[in-house]
């Protein structure tokens, strides 16, 4: 019973070390199993099978027991997987400082729609605050007594004073343009 157990066993390990072996490109794809005088082995190598020259076959390579080619597939199948993870690891760091980056990026551009914002709210109000006080002129003209306007040449001048002042405060407390984008 217990060597049909290991015979199963033995030809999937047999199985998985030929796959092992075969992916591996840098190392030779052929390989024999023979059996020999201490059990199965493995030539891996090129085989040149018993004729009627040789009474045994002759391995162009190296020979080893199926144990220790089970040893070294799993060894380079090991070093594989170690190889993936590194490169699974490094396109994590690269996909995290990418990330990084779009987080900064993303930070920059809510400050620079928040300052935005800010500025067209101060423009707004700068040209709230103009009205205002164009209107507040235009109200402290209108309340000059009559018998100061009665004088022609008085009330000329005062209209061309108040439209001197609204002048300057319109120059002076318009809203700044934005600069033109650049094409």
């Amino acid at each position: 019973m217990k060597k049909l157990f290991c015979v199963p066993v033995m030809l999937m390990l047999l199985f998985m070390a030929g796959l092992a072996i075969q992916s591996q490109a840098q190392e030779p794809a052929d390989y024999t199993f023979l059996r020999g005088p201490m059990g199965p082995q493995v030539c891996i190598g090129s085989y040149t099978p018993p004729n009627s020259d040789t009474v045994a076959g002759v391995c162009n390579g190296q020979v080893m027991d199926v144990v220790q080619f089970n040893a070294v597939s799993v060894r380079q199948s090991a070093d594989r997987l170690d190889q993936a993870v590194q490169v699974l690891a490094s396109i994590d760091d690269k996909l995290a400082q990418t990330n990084d980056k779009l987080s900064q990026t993303s930070d920059k551009m809510d400050r620079l729609i928040e300052i935005t914002a800010a500025a067209q709210a101060t423009t707004e109000k700068q040209g709230q605050d103009l009205d205002e006080l164009s209107d507040a002129i235009e109200k402290r003209f209108e309340t000059i007594p009559d018998e100061l306007l009665a004088n022609s040449s008085f009330k000329k001048e005062l209209a061309k004073l108040k439209e001197d002042i609204l002048k300057e405060v319109e120059k002076r407390y318009q809203p700044r343009q934005a600069p033109a984008a650049k094409k």
